[in-house]
């Protein structure tokens, strides 16, 4: 498709409602009582880091389909993006979506950054006390705000700040404002310049 790959997922499903249709990239949309909103969104800023679209076709009753627009290239495509003022720097992500954190990890890989994931609070403090201790702290702490079931990120901020008065703490919602203790804040699905930007501001 004149320098393009197209790729095609089709279901038989009961469809998409029109109403529905242009919201459901839309950060944290969902119309399922338990859904988080986040997976399509992320699918879609995964799509975008990587030069391309993606499409919706969806009749009530008889399915949908999803179009994927990606460049055709012999060479991998990266999103042009502000360099990193410092290499090796260690970033610490809590988050209980997989999508997020395979995008960020992703995200440091591209940059050589070094990267710890964790799903909830008590794991990523217990990550961070470990490294602090063994003399290779973190120098950044993306916490997601809203763990159902597990440790927030407003909890774990407290705790780690106890640890390491000085890390740089960043909260990662849907909301554009950071809470009280947080130094920033990254709304999701975030892509790699906003990532390397705020990491620039907050090393820098």
């Amino acid at each position: 498709l004149d320098g393009q790959v197209k790729i095609s997922f089709k279901d038989s499903g009961t469809g998409i409602p029109k109403d529905v249709l242009q919201e459901i990239f839309r950060p944290y949309f969902t119309t399922k009582g338990e859904g988080t909103g986040i997976g399509l969104a992320a699918s879609s800023e995964i799509i975008k880091n990587h030069g391309g679209t993606i499409e919706v076709e969806s009749e009530e009753g008889k399915g949908t389909t999803f179009h994927i627009l990606l460049p055709a290239t012999e060479r991998p495509t990266k999103e042009s993006s502000p360099r990193p003022i410092k290499k090796g720097v260690r970033v610490l992500l809590m988050d209980n979506e997989k999508i997020i954190r395979d995008l960020a990890g992703r995200i440091c890989d591209s940059v050589e950054y070094e990267y710890q994931p964790t799903e909830e609070g008590t794991a990523a403090v217990e990550a961070f006390r470990t490294a602090y201790e063994s003399g290779k702290p973190f120098d950044i702490v993306i916490l997601d705000l809203n763990i159902p079931g597990g440790m927030g990120g407003e909890a774990a901020a407290k705790i780690i700040k106890t640890i390491d008065p000085k890390v740089k703490l960043v909260s990662s919602s849907g909301r554009p404002d950071a809470p009280s203790g947080f130094d920033a804040s990254l709304q999701k699905p975030y892509r790699m310049n906003h990532l390397v930007e705020l990491i620039n501001s907050l090393l820098g």
